[in-house]
């Protein structure tokens, strides 16, 4: 979420020929997240930010593939083997597993937030959060589900097809609070 609001989308970025998002369900992104940052806002868990991309590289033309991140984790050599058709790259088997640890690419986030990442060594199904959401985040938690909520409408541009993308994307990014 850092890395969508923090960066200024130029529109090198936005017309280039290939961009892809990969969304999570934004109340598990809070009940994970207050772990780190006690008091998040909106913008810190990136689902509006998301939605705003979207539209603006929709604007551009472009029809970006949208990937669930439950159902990546769930069915890892579908998800990936439909988007590499998409894209154009050939599928390969050994995308389905990496070796542990840090990853040069990680960034500065990586002690806060990868340690799954870094001992995982392939997918793993993904496991329901269990965590509340904390009372002091309901009314974000609600707003971000009504976003989150907007991807039930099937559509051809997802890669994890028949898996959904945001409907309300389509129409203009509702205003940041």
């Amino acid at each position: 979420a850092y890395e969508i609001v923090s960066r200024d989308w130029s529109s090198d970025v936005c017309s280039s020929d290939l961009n892809a998002l990969l969304i999570r369900d934004p109340v598990e992104v809070l009940t994970t997240i207050v772990r780190q940052l006690p008091s998040p806002g909106l913008n810190d868990i990136g689902i509006a930010k998301q939605r705003e991309l979207l539209h603006e590289l929709r604007s551009y033309g472009q029809r970006p593939a949208v990937l669930d991140a439950r159902r990546l984790q769930n069915e890892p050599e579908r998800v990936l083997s439909t988007l590499c058709e998409r894209i154009g790259i050939e599928w390969d088997p050994a995308m389905l597993s990496w070796p542990a640890g840090p990853k040069p690419e990680d960034g500065a986030w990586a002690p806060a937030w990868y340690g799954n990442a870094h001992t995982s060594t392939h997918f793993t199904s993904h496991q329901p959060k269990t965590e509340p959401v904390p009372a002091h985040l309901t009314e974000i938690a609600a707003e971000a589900s009504e976003i989150w909520a907007g991807r039930a409408t099937l559509s051809r541009h997802n890669t994890s097809a028949p898996d959904m993308i945001f409907s309300h994307f389509s129409d203009k990014p509702a205003a940041q609070k």
